[in-house]
């Protein structure tokens, strides 16, 4: 079964899937077509990898996983690491605020952006945090609108868009922290959001995002209130049914 930002591509446009419900990363070629099989299958018990849910591939095209179950935790893999290979890196424990980690993104500097659902945050955590550390900033709190954060993403100049579960988008400036107000809010009845769950802003600074009632929506950079999407991807001719991420372009 794949979940949140299951997916993710890296710099050879190579495409890497959480396939939950084995526990396994699959990567597959770029022009992987029909039935193929994947060119590698990162899997078993030195992986630690469990109930695994959103995935990216940073700059240096190493693979992070963000997994709830038997422990809250992100992972980061090699670059084309296959087999039951270890994680070069945990991040894990009491200091780091995880409590139901979903989408991860990076922003200009390789920090990495955390969506956690239970915790209702967005935590940020530094270029070569390891271990039990706590997060560099933590957006949190009733001035952030934030509800069941499941997607975030990383746009022009390092903003913070997300997607709320609980039926909205909100940015926020480069750098927020703490228990601050969103500079926008997508909600209401016009934009046709009822539970967002992945986001996208491209180099424009318009917005994606792909929603639990099967459809894709896309805002116009500026975007903001109670507005409806510039153009949806919707109904029976899409074959979309339960539509995650992307959590980048």
């Amino acid at each position: 079964m794949l979940r949140d930002d299951a997916i993710a591509t890296d710099a050879q446009q190579r495409i890497y899937v959480v396939n939950d419900s084995d526990a396994t990363v699959l990567r597959f070629a770029a022009d992987a077509n029909g039935n193929v099989a994947p060119t590698a299958t990162i899997s078993g018990s030195k992986t630690k990898l469990a109930d695994s849910f959103g995935i990216q591939i940073d700059v240096d095209g190493d693979i992070w996983v963000s997994t709830w179950k038997p422990t809250v935790q992100i992972l980061e893999f090699a670059p084309n690491a296959n087999g039951n290979v270890q994680p070069i890196r945990t991040i894990a424990g009491s200091k780091t605020n995880l409590v139901e980690p979903c989408s991860m993104a990076f922003d200009s500097a390789d920090n990495l952006y955390v969506a956690d659902e239970q915790a209702s945050a967005i935590l940020e955590f530094a270029v070569g945090a390891k271990g039990n550390v706590a997060p560099v900033a933590v957006i949190s709190g009733s001035n952030t609108k934030l509800g069941a954060p499941f997607g975030v993403a990383i746009g022009p100049a390092n903003t913070i868009a997300v997607a709320n579960a609980l039926g909205s988008l909100t940015g926020y400036a480069a750098g927020a922290n703490g228990n601050v107000a969103p500079t926008w809010d997508i909600a209401g009845s016009s934009t046709g959001l009822t539970a967002p769950n992945g986001v996208a802003v491209d180099t424009a600074g318009n917005i994606f995002a792909t929603d639990a009632s099967g459809a894709i929506y896309k805002f116009a950079s500026g975007a903001n209130g109670n507005v409806a999407p510039i153009a949806t991807i919707k109904g029976s001719n899409t074959t979309l049914e339960v539509p995650y991420g992307p959590a980048q372009l």
